[in-house]
Formats: structure tokens, C-alpha cells, sequence
């Protein structure tokens, strides 16, 4: 069942920052007037969130730099957030914890927040995600300058439309290039290459989201004796590679079968092959 929640950060009877229920945001809140907050996409197994304390740091990195103050105990989080899996009864799909500036009392500027908005949705699984995808590259660019870049901001006008234009173009994903015209991410996922054996993404400062399980893979690949690198890449070096291969929270590692009319091995690939049950093996020890 599909589930949202929503909470307000506030006071309790011990003068302690903690979460107090909501029945609607206000329409002057800073996440609807002007994308200001930050969001995470955890997957749930068995009732179980997979990664979630990498999901947490990420979090509360944006939340710093956004200077918004969410002071609530990571195990109170944990607790909260397995009680709405509860409630809405999913033992497997995702949930999405957005965290907002709340009200808008203040100028255009990040001003300190004590009671942020908290929304939590329950997603249920509701359709088998594809086990190959096509990319196609989308005329939207990043800004590797940008804060935007290396935040999970629900200012998401920019990966929408890249997004839009891959779906018009009867593509499953979009690459993005940034300004200096490097491969950046895609609109919902970081990618890797395998170029002469190596598996190659691109690094932070080419404008791209620190990826959960971008970080999961690197970790593998060393499990793995898989030679890896975090680089700048180019268009004409990805044309180059073996494989090609897109990661995300919700849908783990999802090969690429074709990118601008190129083919790839996409499933078939030996070094996504070994890459994917590894990565399966890791949510299984998670999820119990």
C-alpha cells in the first residue's frame, strides 16, 4: 500500500528535538515554494531498510550544507521510519524521507531551521524494473559547479527533463554531460564503463550525486580483484567500452544494452555479471 506520512520537528516532554505529526504542509513551505530541501530513496526487504546508515550520512551531509538542523537521534529515525513500513504493510519496495526547511520565515537565503517538515512515503514495488536499459544522450547538461550537483535536492526540474526526453525518444535513461562536455551521470542513476578491463565512473567534481550504491560497487570490485577508477570520462571513450552499466538505490545495477544507437552486451556482460550477483549477495545479508 502506498503511504505517506508526514511530521514536523518539535519538542518533546523532555525538552528533546523530536517528531510531532502532521495532517498537511502548508502551502508556504520552502520544499513546495521553492525546492528547498533534501530527499533519500532507501529500498525495503523485508521490512529491513537496505544501506541505511550510508543513506543517513548522505542525509545529514545535505542537511548541513542547506543548513537545515534535523538533531533527531539516528536510532529515533530508524524507528520512526520502520514504523510507517509497518503501518503501510510492505515487506518489500521503497521509502522515500524528504526533509524540507519547513515554513517560509525568512529572505531567500538558507536561514537556520529548528522545525524542519519530514514526509516519508512507502512505496510499494509495482512493476518489474527492465534487466537491460537504452541511454540516450539528453540535450540538458549538469553544472559540475553547481550545489545541485553533489546534492539529493528535491530540486529535480533538471533530471526530469533529461528524464522526459529519453521516455519521447522510447529510452529507458538519459545520460547527462556537464558544461565542459564530460559524462556526468544519468538522470537517475550514476554510470560505469569496463574500458580495457578497467571499470571506469566519473568522479565527483565532473557533477555528480555520491551515489549509495556507486559506492557499494566500488567496495565489490575491490572484493572482486576488479581494477577500478574514479576519472573524468569523455563520449568518445565510453563508445570505447565493453560494457556499460547504470546504478541506483532502487534498482541496484542495471546493465546497458544500447546508448545513442550503440550496442552493448548489456546482461550478457561477464564483468556486470560477476557485479550484479555480488551485489544481490550484499542486499541478502542486509535484508536478514
Amino acid at each position: 500500500m502506498y503511504q505517506t506520512t508526514l511530521y514536523r520537528v518539535g519538542k518533546n516532554e523532555l525538552d528533546q528535538d523530536d517528531l510531532q505529526s502532521l495532517s498537511k504542509i502548508e502551502a508556504y513551505d520552502r520544499g513546495i515554494l521553492y525546492g528547498d530541501g533534501i530527499f533519500e530513496t532507501i529500498l525495503i526487504k523485508n521490512r529491513k531498510l537496505i544501506f541505511f546508515d550510508a543513506h543517513i550520512r548522505r542525509l545529514n551531509m545535505g542537511l548541513r550544507r542547506l543548513n537545515i538542523t534535523f538533531n533527531i537521534p539516528i536510532p529515533r529515525i530508524k524507528e520512526f521510519l520502520l514504523d510507517d513500513i509497518l503501518d503501510a504493510g510492505e515487506k518489500a519496495g521503497t521509502l522515500r524521507l524528504t526533509i524540507t526547511r519547513g515554513p517560509n520565515k525568512g529572505p531567500l537565503t538558507f536561514f537556520k531551521t529548528d522545525n524542519p517538515t519530514i514526509i516519508v512515503e512507502v512505496r510499494p514495488i509495482l512493476e518489474t524494473h527492465p534487466d537491460e536499459v537504452v541511454l540516450i544522450t539528453a540535450a540538458e547538461r549538469r553544472n559540475e559547479r553547481s550545489l545541485l550537483a553533489s546534492l539529493k535536492t528535491i530540486n529535480f526540474l533538471g533530471n526530469i527533463a533529461a528524464k522526459d526526453e529519453a521516455l519521447s525518444a522510447k529510452a529507458d535513461e538519459a545520460l547527462l554531460l556537464n558544461t565542459v562536455g564530460e559524462v556526468a551521470e544519468c538522470a537517475s542513476s550514476n554510470l560505469f564503463a569496463v574500458i580495457n578491463n578497467s571499470l571506469i565512473t566519473p568522479p565527483l567534481e565532473s557533477g555528480i550525486l555520491p551515489g549509495i550504491t556507486r559506492n557499494i560497487v566500488f567496495s565489490l570490485a575491490s572484493k572482486l580483484s576488479l581494477k577500478e577508477q574514479s576519472r573524468k570520462l569523455l563520449p568518445n571513450e565510453l563508445k570505447m567500452a565493453s560494457e556499460i552499466f547504470i546504478t541506483n538505490s532502487s534498482q541496484g545495477i542495471t546493465p546497458v544494452k544500447e546508448w545513442d544507437g550503440q550496442k552493448f552486451p548489456g546482461k550478457e556482460g561477464p564483468i556486470v555479471k560477476q557485479l550484479i550477483k555480488a551485489y544481490d549477495q550484499e542486499i541478502e545479508m542486509e535484508s536478514r
